[in-house]
């Protein structure tokens, strides 16, 4: 006669006997509502303020780099193509030298400066 080995098994528990780690109910701000029109409006303004007018990004650039006006006297190019200071840094080369910006140094400042926006 052939004997049969049960392996050992673990006890079960019921979730009656359980003990929760953290109280029960858990409320989380903010989980169900939505944020109010003004809160999304006021962000808006907040995050398209911090482009500023090409005037003032070449003003900058005066300030930061020779302060003899030469980023100055490209505000008209920027203004004819309509290119705000958020789409710069998108420029290539070849979009510049079209625009009169040809020296290498005056594009690399204008794509670094642009490119915190």
């Amino acid at each position: 006669m052939t004997t049969i080995d049960v392996p050992f098994s673990y006890p079960t528990f019921g979730a009656i006997y359980a003990k929760p780690i953290f109280p029960f109910p858990i409320s989380y701000p903010d989980i169900n509502s939505y944020p109010s029109f003004e809160k999304s409006v006021s962000n808006l303004s907040k995050s398209t303020s911090k482009y500023s007018t090409i005037g003032e990004f070449l003003s900058e650039l005066d300030n930061i780099h020779n302060d003899n006006k030469i980023y100055k006297l490209l505000k008209n190019a920027f203004v004819e193509e309509d290119i705000t200071v958020n789409v710069i840094k998108d420029l290539t080369d070849d979009e510049l030298i079209s625009m009169g910006i040809n020296k290498i140094g005056w594009k690399k400042n204008i794509k670094q400066a642009a490119n915190k926006y």
